[in-house]
């Protein structure tokens, strides 16, 4: 028998276009304080959604609508912080006024959310996830995985400290700095040299050595998803075929790791670390720089020096690491 009382009882408003759903309350209340905070991040924690998730239910209204919801703030109060476009604006005040005919609106009850004195936004890396925790202890810090492409174009919204990202430039052979030339933000940000590490193809037990081959007869590859550097790199060693694999998308390598492990995939693409974790055979693909990108105008912050200074002073334990090691410029400025 159900008790009533332990009943909960959800109210969503949608608009459609041509039976489509661009938009429902969940994402127009998010947008909503997004303009009301001037950053996802505050906003994002302010609903209680994952930042990840956040960032892709604004990037798929912008798809659905057409339109551009969110910008940056050029000047004024509001320089480098996230502003609504007057497009979203004329949206959420058609939204609200039909909220209004249910004696709803967009808001409701909130406390404002408490940010780390440092977040770092971008790739996942597990042995930079252990060195925030150390961190942690004695600076309040957030470390959001959502992919080294997406990290980099949230530069110029002002949500973090630090990004980290891996993207790797076929042209150039270089890393992350070709992607920052070409998006314009080179008067915006700094970057960092950051360790290297050992990207790998894994299985139980691989049937090829050629890693193209082994990834066209993979029947579901573990990778990080799109918009990080790993899938990137993938794009780059199988073009346009990457439309024709069966890709289970992952949050972090451990993860993509522990589905081969569990027989849920075939194969992964992986750190060398986590596939050794997992007890898996692995084909080396790339040794590559996992760089940090600090833009200008938090480059005095406190909390990102001495980041980085924790860093340098703990280079031994990123290189204790199998797969990982640090340059001879590790930290140094490279643009």
């Amino acid at each position: 028998m159900i008790n009533l009382s332990d009943l909960d009882f959800e109210f969503d408003l949608r608009i459609r276009h041509k039976s489509k759903i661009v938009l429902d309350y969940r994402t127009a209340r998010l947008i909503y304080y997004v303009g009301k905070f001037g950053k996802i991040l505050m906003a994002s924690k302010a609903l209680n959604i994952p930042y990840s998730e956040a960032l892709f239910l604004i990037k798929r209204a912008e798809k659905a609508l057409g339109i551009k919801l969110i910008a940056r703030g050029r000047g004024g109060a509001r320089r480098g912080y996230a502003v609504l476009t007057p497009e979203a604006r004329r949206i959420l005040d058609v939204y609200a006024s039909v909220l209004g005919k249910f004696n709803m609106s967009l808001e409701g009850q909130y406390s404002i959310p408490a940010i780390g004195d440092l977040v770092i936004i971008g790739s996942d890396d597990p042995v930079l996830r252990e060195l925030v925790g150390l961190f942690s202890g004695d600076v309040p810090c957030e470390y959001h995985v959502v992919g080294s492409l997406l990290g980099i174009f949230h530069i110029v919204l002002g949500d973090s400290d630090i990004v980290v990202a891996h993207l790797y430039d076929p042209e150039t052979t270089e890393y992350n700095v070709p992607y920052v030339r070409r998006l314009g933000l080179e008067n915006e940000v700094h970057v960092f040299r950051g360790f290297i590490r050992t990207l790998v193809l894994a299985a139980k037990k691989l049937s090829c050595d050629d890693p193209t081959e082994c990834l066209m007869q993979s029947r579901k590859l573990a990778t990080r998803g799109r918009g990080s550097g790993t899938y990137h790199y993938l794009r780059y060693l199988v073009g346009d075929r990457i439309n024709t694999m069966t890709i289970l998308p992952t949050r972090t390598h451990e993860e993509s790791a522990r589905l081969v492990a569990n027989d849920i995939a075939d194969l992964c693409v992986t750190t060398l670390r986590e596939a050794t974790r997992y007890g898996l055979d692995y084909i080396e693909l790339k040794a590559e720089f996992f760089d940090f990108l600090i833009p200008r105008d938090r480059i005095e912050k406190e909390s990102a020096q001495r980041f980085l200074d924790f860093l340098k002073e703990n280079s031994d334990l990123i290189n204790n690491h199998l797969g990982y090691t640090t340059p001879e410029n590790f930290l140094r400025r490279i643009l």
